[in-house]
């Protein structure tokens, strides 16, 4: 419970503990443990809608707690770097506009350069720190790999001095979407 409070989410906690109050309040007060219909059932359920209806006006009157929320997740992402693989077309694309929107700092790969220049002027439209392109084809040779994962790691600490001059800045944040299936059976190896 207290995880809901420090995330300012009332709204679970009400709903979640509404059940356990109704059946609290049912067996607690003796003249409804001693009556034999169901007028017991009945102000348990009052007691549970009392306290959907009251999480309900807290949850819809308190927008500041939705702001809130909303500029946590934004700053979870600010001033951080994310190394995009496949970045210049779909769900990688994606993942690198929204992580734009939430102030990252980027590292854009793909195989087509000029798809993620145009992917990385979308991310800077849409907020992000700093936008950098590394060209790289996944299926190329171990040694041309591990060139390009020190050139990303070079680009991520350029990009950390670029903007605050103390910050050692890495890779936090690496998303690989690059790549895709072969047209073939999965028994045929």
């Amino acid at each position: 419970m207290s995880a809901f409070l420090r995330r300012g989410r009332a709204f679970p906690i009400f709903t979640e503990l509404a059940p356990v109050v109704a059946c609290v309040a049912a067996a607690c007060v003796p003249s409804l443990r001693s009556r034999a219909d169901t007028h017991w059932f009945n102000v348990a359920f009052y007691v549970l809608g009392a306290c959907q209806v009251f999480a309900v006006a807290l949850w819809t009157s308190s927008a500041h707690t939705k702001f809130r929320v909303t500029s946590l997740k934004k700053q979870r992402f600010r001033g951080r770097c994310a190394w995009i693989t496949g970045a210049s077309q779909g769900l990688g694309e994606d993942i690198a506009l929204e992580l734009a929107a939430r102030g990252a700092f980027l590292i854009l790969s793909g195989r087509r350069e000029a798809r993620l220049r145009e992917v990385a002027e979308a991310c800077v439209a849409r907020g992000a720190m700093a936008v950098e392109i590394l060209v790289l084809d996944m299926y190329s040779d171990r040694g041309v790999m591990k060139r390009t994962v020190q050139k990303a790691y070079d680009l991520a600490k350029s990009m950390g001095k670029m903007y605050d001059s103390s910050a050692s800045r890495t890779v936090d944040i690496f998303i690989h979407c690059a790549g895709g299936s072969q047209a073939a059976s999965a028994l045929s190896g």
